[in-house]
């Protein structure tokens, strides 16, 4: 997205498009702020998320090379799922 953020993503689109995804793909009429974000996904548990990395690698180990691409550090696995640990806070202050 080359944005640092999921809401400056937003922000950009809504300033050059006139309407940003928030809007146009989920029927939100504004775009929410960072705090409302959080106390929307701080009680999520991110056990939530395993699965989905469990499936993606699966899906990519079982095409040709799929996976290829993101062995590193002695042959682990590195597939970032957007935003799900560089946000995440027991506390919010």
């Amino acid at each position: 997205m080359q944005s640092p953020s999921f809401l400056t993503h937003q922000r950009r689109l809504e300033h050059g498009h006139g309407r940003s995804n928030c809007e146009s793909l989920f029927a939100i009429p504004e775009i929410p702020s960072d705090d409302y974000i959080r106390d929307m996904l701080d009680p999520a548990d991110p056990d939530f998320l395993f699965p989905v990395f469990a499936q993606t690698l699966a899906a990519l180990e079982r095409m040709p090379g799929g996976s290829e691409a993101f062995h590193r550090l002695s042959g682990h696995v590195l597939i970032a799922l957007d935003g799900t640990e560089h946000f995440c806070s027991k506390i919010v202050h």
